[in-house]
């Protein structure tokens, strides 16, 4: 959270941040929403500023999470 954190506070405002995230239990739970909360908490920003993008047909493994700085 740290390190999301101090990346977003150097961003300059319009810029936006993509964070890569591969799925991180192995027991098959639902885990991208509870990823994209942590990442706004970290950020210090409201979930719905959190954006998802994915390919679950190519990678369902894989979850692409973007904001732009304001």
């Amino acid at each position: 959270d740290e390190e999301v954190r101090t990346v977003w506070e150097s961003l300059p405002k319009g810029w936006l941040l993509v964070f890569y995230q591969h799925q991180t239990n192995r027991s098959g739970l639902p885990w991208i929403e509870q990823k994209r909360a942590q990442l706004a908490s970290a950020l210090k920003l409201n979930y719905e500023e959190v954006k998802l993008a994915q390919g679950p047909k190519v990678a369902n493994d894989v979850a692409f999470f973007f904001a732009v700085k304001a």
